[in-house]
């Protein structure tokens, strides 16, 4: 090997615990590897991959054993994560992101939205919340407000999240491996 280190790929999501307990471990590769890791916004669409969730059946059930695995897993490590209350979109947080990416704070910011987050400290669909949630340094009132809408990006957003997940892409094994392959399906789009 010459020096140079391999580049890792690691989508993420705010909002899902499992994310939130791969950061660290994470962190830790470019440490003791070497590697980069590349860190990837993915919007997952909660309700199309388990169903609607005011129902009480398997979906929900689904849902809930997700949330006790991952609690107890942060349990062993000190972590706290209580179930959201409601499903979120972390569209404007993953904003935040590339935003605090781009001024070199994203392992500051990223840390500090998956702790309040996962503590029901922050609502990531706030557009006041997310800009207190960048290091100070990074952020003021007037330089994150002009963040993207629909349909105007500002030039500092070079990536977009990427696409939402729904239950026909995210759980066939076929189009998941392709996704990750770079090939693409029918169901990826």
């Amino acid at each position: 090997m010459n020096g140079s280190r391999h580049e890792l790929k690691l989508y993420f999501a705010y909002t899902s615990p499992y994310s939130y307990l791969a950061m660290q471990p994470a962190y830790d590769l470019e440490l003791s590897h070497r590697v980069r890791v590349r860190f990837i916004p993915y919007g997952v669409n909660i309700r199309k991959v388990y169903g609607p969730l005011d129902r009480a059946d398997a979906d929900r059930r689904k849902v809930r054993y997700m949330y006790l695995d991952a609690r107890r897993i942060a349990k062993q490590r000190g972590i706290v994560i209580y179930p959201p209350k409601k499903i979120f979109s972390a569209r404007l947080a993953f904003y935040g992101g590339l935003f605090a990416a781009k001024n070199r704070q994203f392992r500051p910011y990223s840390n500090r939205v998956f702790e309040r987050f996962w503590r029901q400290e922050l609502d990531v669909e706030s557009r006041a919340a997310i800009p207190r949630s960048l290091p100070r340094s990074v952020s003021t009132p007037a330089n994150f407000f002009a963040m993207p809408t629909p349909t105007h990006a500002p030039s500092w957003m070079h990536v977009s999240p990427r696409p939402i997940a729904t239950r026909s892409s995210a759980c066939r094994p076929s189009s998941w491996m392709a996704s990750r392959s770079g090939a693409r399906t029918e169901s990826s789009g």
